[in-house]
């Protein structure tokens, strides 16, 4: 299953995986480790995921300079709550982050039920990347289905501003054709990002003249008779002859 099959399957309903306890964040994450990514169960709280988690994922700590992709599990400390919180990402950016969560507004009675929300990063501890996703589900899979504000948070989080703005002008074609078909935009993307860094063109080499003092200082005036032109020539002429390379 993929991560977009998920999230259409479950948004809107409840998950109580293990039967104890009512519908409650891991319950969500549990389903998800099983029908999609299919590593055995470990169980636990949300926050001791962090630390002990099924195989088949990496840990990819919270920091300014990262952010999480589509189908990652992201984890939240104590500062959202006694027992942390975990929940499915969607799309992310630098900012912010919408998820698929069970029981986020209802941390204790297990009442909640799986609907994207959108975050911060505020208590978030980081996120747990399925090793065996991007076998499973190609990009042009999950990016298809996303809004187009998602795909461009999404091409920006993953390629940066300037991999977005060359394909939106790259080629013959306007950015309103890559809007309509966003999985062309991130081929496109794609192929930028892959071309060889483009060789900076030198300048010219200029020539410049530089008189020998020694030979302009015996060089005549500027003739006063500007506007005859047989003068002003010949006093060209004397100058250049004054001057070398």
């Amino acid at each position: 299953m993929t991560v977009q099959e998920f999230f259409d399957k479950w948004v809107g309903k409840s998950i109580d995986f293990d039967g104890i306890y009512g519908f409650q964040c891991v319950d969500l994450f549990k389903q998800y480790n099983k029908e999609v990514v299919g590593s055995p169960n470990v169980n636990g709280n949300a926050i001791d995921y962090w630390n002990t988690y099924p195989q088949g994922y990496t840990k990819v700590p919270n920091s300014a300079t990262n952010c999480p992709v589509a189908g990652d599990v992201i984890i939240w400390g104590k500062l959202v709550g006694q027992f942390g919180h975990i929940a499915i990402c969607k799309v992310a950016d630098a900012n912010q982050f919408t998820s698929l969560d069970q029981n986020w507004y209802v941390q204790i009675d297990g009442t909640g039920t799986c609907q994207f929300i959108t975050h911060t990063y505020y208590g978030v501890l980081g996120w747990l990347r399925p090793t065996s996703l991007i076998e499973q589900t190609p990009a042009e899979e999950v990016i298809t289905d996303m809004t187009e504000q998602d795909l461009i948070n999404f091409i920006v989080s993953q390629k940066g501003k300037d991999a977005l703005d060359h394909a939106l002008t790259d080629g013959d074609e306007q950015s309103t054709f890559y809007n309509r078909d966003k999985a062309k935009l991130w081929q496109k993307v794609n192929e930028i990002d892959s071309r060889p860094p483009v060789q900076q063109v030198q300048p010219e080499t200029t020539v410049t003249l530089t008189p020998d003092a020694s030979n302009t200082a015996s060089l005549s005036p500027m003739p006063a008779d500007r506007e005859n032109m047989v003068v002003v020539l010949d006093w060209i002429k004397e100058l250049i002859s004054k001057l070398k390379l």
